[in-house]
Parts: structure tokens; C-alpha cells; sequence
């Protein structure tokens, strides 16, 4: 029966830490998140926290660029070399433009300077290493058909490179009126590429895409339910995928910020999945990010605002300091955890 075995506290210091991403790399596991005044504030930087013993974490590295930084991401190069992605709103969100960023360290703690790659307005929300190639799940804006709905209105593609600055596009995933953004990808052993594609149209169902080599054309499934921030991993020969959850029912959902909502784990299979662990979550929170210790046990990080919504800590601005998102959603504290979770 799946369980969570044990959970840590990353970090808890006030602010709204969020977007998680976890590796094994050196012996140790590296999380990186963002860090910021609230869910969007110029204020905002990248962490990356580090442990040798599953237990205690501290700050190893901070990495501010000018503007809002957005979704940390490693993607592991080798043993003496790693690289930190970030997406970056450089002039506020007035602007509408954003820039994707890289750098690289040879520790985890002395990173090069961020370097600039893509065009404005592409964002390589995931990198996966496969067969000594990168490839990144990359979605853009587009102008909207109609400016007066609003929503979102992008295109997800998936894209690849041999370096991680150079990139070229591969394929698009799914439709442009299918309103696709972040997706996690899996790798299988038969060389066959999933992807669980966030959905924000009207239905808000995710999609789930399988191509075989070169990765041009795509097979689709429309998921029962919503998954957010999408990650896919295997474990015990079963694939799995991880990400924020809302109810959805007959492909549609009414309330699309509702409760109940939090952070699941769900059974991948080639056109469903199913629930089979729900972690302690609630408010602004999922983001999961998934590694594996040598002995091959299961770890997620992702950050959650339960410890405040649920009373168990008092919230450490005044009511009147709390500002509310576009969402209407009060925008509290969030913090970091570090998990040890069962599948069997």
C-alpha cells in the first residue's frame, strides 16, 4: 500500500518558497526552489538547498537575476558538473515578456553567470537527459484570438539540444486550442517518449502524449482528472506521474481553483491514470520534484501552505500585509518539505 514514510521541513522562514525540483548528485540531494515575497514578486530569487542525511538541509547557493525568477530546474551534466534553469519576467508582468536563463556549477554552490538562451517568451519548463541529448518540453505565448477572453493561450513544443544553450525544435505537442503548458517527460526502456501536459482551457483535464523515435508524431489521451506542475517516474518497473490535483468530472470542471486540491501521486498507464497517494498539501502548493537515493528508495520534494491554512502555525504577517492574487487567493507564507515515500 503507497505511504508517505517520513516528511522534513526544508525551509520555513516567512516567505513564499515554491516550484520545487530535487537531485541525487554527489551524494547528496540538491532541491532548488524559489523564494519571494509572494507566489509573484520581483523580489524573487533561486535556492538550491542541499543534504547528506535526508534530515538536515541547508542554503548552499542563491542566484538572482533582475525580475521575478520562475521554476528553478537541474538537470545534472556529469559528476563535476551541473546546470541550474530558470525563466525570468525581467521587466514585470506588465510587459508580458519573460527570458529563460542557465547557468552552471562544478559543486552546487559556485554557479557561472546566468546566460540568456531562446528567444523571449519561450519557456523551457523541463529538461531530461537521454541518450547523450537534452530534451526540454518548451511552451510560448501567442497573441490571443480574442484579447478580450484572456486565459491563456500558448504552444507547447518539445525541443532538443546537444549542449543545453543551442536548441532546435522537434515537434509541437498537441493542439494551439488545447491551451498546453507545463509538461513532464519520461523516457521509457523501448525508447518511447510520455509527456503529461498541464491543461488550462475549459476543461482542465491533462493530456497525456507518447511518440516513438524521432518524436514527430504523437498519440493522445485526455486524462480523467487535472494534474499541475506534472512530473513522470518509474518505479518498481510502474510508471507514475505527480503534480497538483483538482477534481474534474465528465472531462470538464466547473470551479477550476476549488477544493479539494493538493498534491497527489497517480498510476500512469497508456490512457489513465489512477489515484493512489494524496500527500499533505493544501492551499498554494504542489511542484514536485522526484529522486531516488542508490539503494533505489523514493524521495519528492515540493512546498505547501497546510502548516498556516490548517492552523498549526500562526501566519506571520498581519492580516492587512496579506495582499490577494488574481486569483482571489491569499497569498501566505509558503514553505519547502522533503519526503520519503512507499509505492509497493
Amino acid at each position: 500500500m503507497a505511504k508517505l514514510i517520513r516528511l522534513n521541513t526544508v525551509t520555513r522562514d516567512g516567505f513564499h518558497n515554491a516550484f520545487t525540483d530535487m537531485q541525487f548528485w554527489n551524494g547528496c540531494f540538491w532541491i532548488s526552489y524559489r523564494k519571494g515575497a509572494t507566489h509573484i514578486s520581483l523580489d524573487s530569487q533561486a535556492i538550491i538547498a542541499c543534504s547528506a542525511d535526508k534530515c538536515r538541509f541547508y542554503e548552499a547557493a542563491k542566484i538572482k537575476i533582475a525580475g521575478d525568477v520562475r521554476d528553478p530546474k537541474m538537470v545534472v551534466v556529469g559528476p563535476d558538473r551541473m546546470a541550474l534553469l530558470v525563466c525570468v519576467v525581467p521587466y514585470g508582468y506588465e510587459a508580458e515578456q519573460l527570458q529563460q536563463y542557465i547557468c552552471f556549477s562544478k559543486d552546487g554552490v559556485n554557479f557561472d553567470e546566468p546566460k540568456s538562451i531562446l528567444p523571449p517568451n519561450h519557456w523551457l519548463w523541463r529538461v531530461v537527459p537521454f541518450n547523450g541529448k537534452y530534451y526540454g518540453a518548451c511552451y510560448l505565448d501567442l497573441p490571443k484570438k480574442d484579447p478580450a477572453a484572456g486565459g491563456l493561450h500558448v504552444r507547447t513544443q518539445l525541443m532538443v539540444s546537444d549542449d543545453l544553450l543551442k536548441w532546435e525544435k522537434v515537434s509541437q505537442i498537441g493542439q494551439d486550442d488545447m491551451a498546453l503548458c507545463e509538461t513532464g517527460m519520461y523516457f521509457t526502456q523501448s525508447q518511447e517518449l510520455w509527456t503529461v501536459t498541464r491543461r488550462n482551457n475549459e476543461s482542465f483535464a491533462a493530456l497525456l502524449a507518447i511518440a516513438k523515435p524521432p518524436y514527430t508524431d504523437w498519440e493522445y489521451h485526455h486524462l480523467n482528472t487535472s494534474i499541475e506542475a506534472p512530473i513522470i517516474f518509474e518505479q518498481g518497473g510502474v510508471l507514475y506521474v505527480s503534480g497538483r490535483s483538482h477534481n474534474v468530472r465528465d472531462g470538464r470542471m466547473d470551479h477550476p481553483h476549488a477544493e479539494p486540491e493538493g498534491l497527489a501521486i497517480w498510476r500512469l498507464e497508456r490512457g489513465k491514470v489512477t489515484s493512489v497517494l494524496r500527500l499533505p498539501a493544501a492551499g498554494d502548493c504542489s511542484y514536485p520534484g522526484i529522486a531516488k537515493d542508490p539503494s533505489g528508495r523514493l524521495f519528492i520534494s515540493y512546498y505547501s501552505q497546510h502548516a498556516y491554512m490548517d492552523g498549526v502555525l500562526p501566519l506571520p504577517l498581519h492580516p492587512e500585509e496579506i495582499r490577494v492574487d488574481h486569483r482571489g487567493a491569499l497569498l501566505k507564507p509558503a514553505d519547502i518539505y522533503f519526503g520519503e515515500i512507499s509505492l509497493a
